[in-house]
């Protein structure tokens, strides 16, 4: 059975085409827009976080000398600059969209309040959430879990660039890292998993938001995770 009402967290690099220069693709995101057409056609209230990693990278802040703060507020700046342009993919496909964000920028787009998110939302609008959570020092991650609680989603739904779901350690570096298909908040917290933000996970512990990780490099795979598949990973009360 469907979901009714979801926070959607999607990597920022799956929006990246597969050059390295290429930071958005545009057949990528008119794909993903009309996938999130199909969704919000069959009555799915949706509010999506983007992440910013397809334009600005910790590791680079790293290699430039940035300090983690200057870092994290650039990094913040990437997710709305993502979350303008989806806004505007969608709306050309026929799908009502706002952006709010929690670091505003006057005359381009508006602060985000939960009472301004919902009032949205409940009037049909899919609502992308820009800014990370204003602040530095948390993550992206963080910022879906927030907006989770607010608009009172039922699930977040995290998808992975070209990650299945959650490993006991990183597949990319270790071929035998064993895939958990489910397992519950406190043994996310307790073995400090990598997957997702731990204090994201605390968050949706305290507040009872379920999580589901998956591969969202096929774009379809957002339509089956609305729609109840158990595909990638669940994160719950209870494993």
């Amino acid at each position: 059975m469907a979901y009714q009402r979801v926070l959607l967290k999607i990597s920022g690099a799956a929006l990246k085409g597969s050059q390295d220069n290429d930071i958005l693709d545009s057949k990528i995101l008119k794909k993903l827009a009309l996938t999130i057409k199909k969704i919000h056609q069959q009555g799915v209230d949706l509010g999506i976080v983007i992440g910013g990693g397809n334009i600005w990278r910790g590791r680079v802040a790293k290699d430039f000398g940035l300090d983690r703060e200057s870092a994290d507020y650039m990094g913040m700046t990437a997710t709305i600059i993502n979350s303008l342009v989806l806004k505007d993919v969608l709306k050309s496909v026929g799908v009502p969209a706002e952006a709010l964000s929690a670091l505003p920028i006057k005359g381009v787009i508006e602060k985000y309040s939960a009472a301004k998110a919902n009032r949205l939302i409940d009037e049909r609008h899919v609502v992308i959430f820009g800014g990370g959570t204003g602040k530095p020092f948390l993550s992206t991650d963080t910022a879906a879990a927030m907006r989770a609680r607010d608009i009172k989603a039922e699930i977040i739904l995290a998808g992975k660039d070209g990650v299945e779901g959650v490993y006991d350690s990183d597949p990319d570096t270790n071929p035998k890292a064993r895939f958990l298909a489910k397992l519950s908040y406190d043994e996310f917290l307790d073995r400090e998993l990598k997957a997702l933000d731990l204090e994201a996970i605390a968050l949706c512990k305290k507040h009872q938001i379920p999580i589901r990780v998956f591969n969202v490099n096929n774009l379809e795979n957002i339509v089956k995770v609305v729609n109840g598949s158990t595909m990638g990973s669940y994160i719950g009360k209870e494993k």
